[in-house]
């Protein structure tokens, strides 16, 4: 029993950080997530003196929504981008790769100029309306990322290695 208190000890030591960090919302004021004016002054001696002043409370739901739309649009964005790099070598693998990704590139197109013009108009007004929109935008990007990944994982479920033949007897 005693082999096992040491290596339980190591890992709640390291956990708590994380664990910390984890107390609750803590977004530093000034940015898009908590809004502030910032305000510099020099004294006579020369010392810069920052002021950070909140200008509206801080936005975790706006967050949240922001950190998974920069998630999923990297998803999607990484599939698109690897099928166009190397679409020659996939379309020999499963021919419909390069039909179903051309079809989705216009969606995607439209839904991330559709969610950064919500994101500006969320950002100079932060209604509830306007989280809304930014959340009904998200799901039809994530939505496109599914159907980019299923088109993707079509070509790994084609090129699966052959069985190997049981030994011979």
């Amino acid at each position: 029993m005693k082999k096992f208190k040491l290596p339980i000890l190591l890992i709640a030591l390291l956990a708590l950080p994380f664990l910390q960090a984890c107390k609750g919302p803590t977004l530093a004021p000034g940015g898009a997530y908590a809004p502030a004016t910032i305000t510099t002054s020099t004294n006579a001696a020369g010392v810069v003196t920052t002021n950070t002043v909140a200008t509206a409370a801080p936005d975790p739901a706006f967050e949240a929504v922001d950190q998974t739309f920069d998630t999923t649009y990297s998803m999607l964005d990484d599939v698109l981008v690897y099928e166009r790099a190397n679409r020659k070598a996939l379309e020999a693998i499963s021919p419909s790769i390069k039909h179903s990704l051309d079809a989705i590139r216009p969606g995607a197109w439209l839904a991330v100029q559709a969610y950064t013009s919500a994101r500006r108009t969320y950002i100079a007004n932060p209604t509830p309306a306007g989280l809304t929109t930014l959340q009904t935008i998200l799901s039809q990007v994530q939505a496109l990322a599914a159907a980019a990944q299923t088109a993707q994982a079509t070509v790994a479920t084609n090129t699966a290695p052959p069985a190997v033949p049981p030994p011979a007897k």
